[in-house]
């Protein structure tokens, strides 16, 4: 993608390196990162860096114009399992490890989601989903009843490109949300639920200081001692707050 999200600096760090370390830290191998032929920023960004783990830039040509064609054109290189990353997105590496390890079981892929939708800072970003036992029924922006909304994490086979095929297409007008519509009408679609865990979709100023509010307190710990938890806790995060906005670091 291309979308500018992915250099936004949120508590500091640029959101795709923020998106690298998360993965690398929950135990991922390789990321591939997917850009068009019109981005000068986020692949010339990602490939002059060292990366604790393996990271390839794929530029997608000028017909590709959407997340569901970009993702075809790597039908040939996701050949296993593999979890999917949209760009607008800070998530708690937890999240990605246990997707990891989730069972994908007879779905073709799973919606990360959270149940707890009352703590959801903006629903009218993200797409709302409604499920029944295992499975995804529907899922779209505009729902009326919904149980979950989906967190912008994916686990996905490799059957999730032969099901049904005309909704992904090779040109830039295919729809991810329409493939995944159809994977949930099909009974396909199964979903993980992400728990406790923090995540946040950044679509303006709004959602981001959000985002560095969720970043700011997972650094609080449940062994904090009673001096630490209301004391040195407060003193060290209103401290970091500004220094992660200066070109200081802990070296």
């Amino acid at each position: 993608s291309t979308h500018p999200v992915m250099m936004q600096r949120v508590c500091g760090l640029r959101m795709i390196t923020r998106t690298i370390l998360s993965t690398a830290k929950a135990g991922i191998q390789k990321i591939i990162i997917v850009t068009n032929a019109q981005d000068q920023t986020v692949g010339p960004f990602v490939l002059k860096k060292k990366w604790p783990v393996v990271v390839e830039g794929v530029v997608c040509d000028e017909s590709v114009r959407s997340e569901g064609a970009a993702l075809l054109s790597l039908k040939e290189q996701l050949t296993e399992t593999f979890i999917l990353i949209l760009p607008d997105v800070i998530f708690d590496h937890a999240i990605i490890h246990h997707l990891i390890e989730a069972d994908l079981q007879s779905h073709q892929a799973l919606l990360a989601v959270d149940f707890n939708t009352a703590r959801v800072f903006d629903k009218n970003i993200t797409h709302k989903v409604d499920v029944d036992g295992e499975v995804v029924r529907a899922v779209h922006p505009t729902l009326a009843q919904f149980k979950a909304v989906s967190t912008h994490l994916f686990l996905l086979s490799p059957a999730f490109f032969a099901t049904p095929p005309e909704s992904i297409k090779e040109d830039g007008s295919c729809s991810l949300w329409e493939h995944f519509g159809r994977l949930a009408v099909g009974g396909v679609l199964g979903f993980f639920d992400m728990g406790k865990s923090y995540w946040q979709i950044i679509k303006n100023k709004k959602h981001l200081r959000h985002a560095e509010h969720l970043l700011f307190e997972s650094c609080r710990k449940p062994t904090d001692g009673l001096i630490s938890k209301n004391i040195n806790r407060h003193i060290s995060l209103w401290l970091t707050q500004f220094l992660v906005r200066t070109p200081l670091t802990a070296n």
